[in-house]
């Protein structure tokens, strides 16, 4: 299934601003997807150590009403997530998630009339 792209050192790279969805699933086959609109901030915001690095999203909606916000420890940060180098594969491009959907659709014969 589709998945963030990596660079040559084997990390994934995000493009800031860019929108990624967060995709699980509701079924242990991985045919009912749950999917969350999030936007890229960037890395290390709050200044972490280079072996507590953290990867900073906000929420899409978040992002429409109130712009591009930057977690701070003076805010609630409810709005934001941040996750570890495990979990960023959890995350696809709009290509990507296109993909996915079409295999879903392909191995359900969903999309047959």
């Amino acid at each position: 299934m589709g998945r963030p792209k990596e660079t040559q050192n084997g990390s994934v790279s995000f493009k800031e601003g860019a929108c990624y969805f967060l995709v699980g699933y509701y079924d242990d086959g991985m045919k009912l997807p749950a999917i969350e609109t999030f936007i890229y901030l960037g890395k290390n915001l709050l200044g972490e150590a280079e072996n507590e690095e953290r990867w900073y999203f906000q929420q899409a909606e978040s992002f429409v009403r109130n712009g591009r916000v930057l977690p701070s420890k003076a805010r609630k940060n409810d709005d934001i997530l941040t996750t570890l180098s495990e979990h960023l594969n959890d995350f696809l491009s709009p290509a990507q998630l296109a993909n996915l959907l079409k295999e879903i659709v392909d191995e359900s014969g969903a999309g047959r009339r």
